[in-house]
């Protein structure tokens, strides 16, 4: 498991998604 390529994924997810207004609820449940 390649926690470095795993983080950058989630990095980028996050970042759409806070992107978005209806994803910045979801983000938070997800952290």
């Amino acid at each position: 498991m390649s926690y470095s390529q795993d983080e950058r994924t989630l990095k980028k997810i996050l970042n759409e998604i806070i992107n978005s207004t209806p994803g910045l609820k979801y983000a938070i449940i997800i952290d």
